[in-house]
């Protein structure tokens, strides 16, 4: 299992690197835990 540490820097809620980082934990593989 990979394990992926992702943090976005924005507390806004429309932030383009939090929308970006959600679309990355959404489409990575089964095994990978980001």
């Amino acid at each position: 299992m990979l394990n992926i540490l992702a943090i976005s820097g924005s507390l806004r809620a429309a932030s383009t690197n939090s929308a970006l980082l959600a679309a990355l934990a959404r489409n990575a593989p089964p095994d990978c835990h980001v």
